[in-house]
């Protein structure tokens, strides 16, 4: 998961890629670290997905321009716009069943 310093560089990775996987994580978060954990398998499952992550405190802005005033919080970008937003406690489950359905969508678009 690449770690991002800065807004422009998020901005930039998301008109790269297709399917952006962006968690927003704390310095000192137990939460945060084990979420990342829980990802792992996720995205080795997905190898489609573009996963990049930032600290709050390297990145204050995150908060405002994406609302996150909590950590972790896990967004899902498609073709630059978010499709799925959870934070606090994730749900492995739905995130996964979310990721199934965009990609499944991108497939039959690419097939047409």
């Amino acid at each position: 998961m690449k770690r991002l310093m800065n807004i422009q560089e998020l901005e930039s990775v998301l008109e790269q890629h297709a399917i952006n996987l962006f968690v927003i994580k704390a310095e000192q978060c137990g939460v945060c670290e084990a979420v990342q954990a829980q990802l792992i398998p996720i995205l080795e499952n997905h190898p489609k997905i573009n996963a990049i992550s930032a600290y709050i405190n390297d990145v204050p802005e995150l908060s405002g321009k994406y609302l996150a005033f909590t950590a972790p919080v896990v967004l899902l970008f498609v073709e630059g716009k978010e499709v799925y937003r959870a934070a606090r406690f994730i749900q492995m489950e739905e995130l996964v069943h979310v990721i199934k359905q965009w990609e499944e969508m991108l497939e039959q678009e690419v097939d047409h």
